[in-house]
């Protein structure tokens, strides 16, 4: 089931994805339902319908995986899904070029940071696939 709520007066400027605090041994283990939300100002106007620029879109239809033999290698992997209420047929969005910041709590790891890669594509649907990873070792330990 694919679930979207727009939320118009949450101010961000990257997608940021947070969640619960449950610590994660060395398997794989997967988390699912959290939130993840995408601030459609970081990306090119010509690409966004006009009515949605200054939006926030969040969807819960998340997973998040911590994948690795050792604490030392895991990395943490986010996607996200979903679709965007009221997106325009004329626009799409495919670009790697834009901010994820994520949270490594649900893994184990203290801190957050910014993704060491990402992806998002938003089709003529306005149909949501993102997806972004970052390593142990690029999380601000705080």
């Amino acid at each position: 089931m694919k679930t979207m709520i727009a939320v118009r007066t949450l101010a961000a400027s990257a997608i940021l994805a947070v969640g619960g605090a449950t610590v994660a041994s060395a398997q794989t283990t997967s988390f699912f339902g959290f939130s993840c939300a995408v601030a459609f100002s970081q990306f090119p106007p010509a690409n966004i319908p006009p009515d949605l620029r200054g939006e926030v879109w969040v969807t819960t239809d998340t997973e998040k995986t911590c994948p690795g033999q050792t604490p030392a290698s895991q990395t943490v992997i986010l996607e996200c899904f979903g679709q965007v209420e009221d997106w325009e047929p004329d626009f799409t969005l495919q670009t790697n070029a834009f901010t994820c910041r994520m949270t490594g709590g649900q893994c184990g790891f203290s801190g957050s940071g910014e993704a060491t890669s990402q992806r998002i594509t938003i089709d003529s649907d306005g149909n949501v696939d993102l997806r972004c990873s970052i390593n142990q070792g690029a999380l601000d330990q705080r």
